[in-house]
């Protein structure tokens, strides 16, 4: 079975689930709420660029919970016995896991900025060249980190057999350690007059989910194939 029959019934899977479909509408409402609710020093910032910080921790924070339990649940129904009887590369189960819940969560949050751009349109909030850039930088990064977090899903779910401890690691550790991802531009913000200004953010970000997020995919693979089933 190829990777892309295996990543085509993954996606059915996961778009018509009632974690996806909380996503679909989840994301947008709670870059409004944010946006609502926080200082007016924050929330005089266009809604767009809101939705684009907010929807990496947001998305990261459920697709590495999806991922991991999933697999967990999985694996606790034998379901993968099924699939090794036939002609089925394990790394490909993996890989098409992982790129299934990632191409949900990017549609999800480009669902919510393309609600945050209609936002700011109805309240003739203009988006200038900069705030345009600070916009794509920041949803960039979004989706470094729901990379990252969804790599470190796929490790928990392959070496875990609780479902629980996986949610909890999920929930906890991953978003934690997709926030690496927009280390250096936090950094570049909070030290203005230090090494981390000189450094571009998104070129940065982009390093470290490039590396980050393939070494947890190869990780989870490895941990996979020495599972017996």
């Amino acid at each position: 079975m190829s990777f892309w029959l295996l990543f085509a019934d993954e996606m059915k899977g996961f778009y018509k689930s009632k974690v996806m479909l909380v996503l679909w509408v989840g994301m947008p409402v709670a870059a409004l709420l944010f946006h609502a609710l926080t200082p007016n020093d924050v929330s005089g910032a266009p809604v767009s660029l809101v939705v684009s910080l907010v929807v990496g921790s947001f998305g990261g924070l459920l697709g590495s919970a999806i991922l991991s339990t999933t697999i967990v649940n999985e694996k606790n129904r034998h379901v993968y016995e099924l699939f090794l009887v036939r002609p089925v590369r394990r790394a490909n189960l993996i890989v098409a896991k992982f790129f299934a819940v990632l191409t949900c969560l990017i549609l999800a949050a480009s669902i919510a900025l393309i609600t945050g751009i209609a936002f700011d349109a109805g309240k003739s909030v203009i988006l200038s060249d900069v705030l345009l850039k600070q916009m794509l930088q920041s949803f960039t990064t979004a989706i470094l980190m729901m990379g990252i977090a969804c790599g470190f899903g796929l490790v928990i779910g392959t070496n875990l057999s609780s479902v629980p401890a996986a949610a909890i690691l999920s929930l906890y550790v991953g978003n934690q350690l997709a926030s690496f991802a927009a280390f250096p531009g936090f950094m570049g913000i909070l030290l203005p007059d230090t090494f981390w200004a000189t450094i571009d953010p998104l070129l940065a970000n982009c390093l470290i989910g490039g590396i980050t997020t393939p070494l947890l995919v190869w990780v989870a693979i490895m941990s996979f194939n020495r599972k017996q089933f």
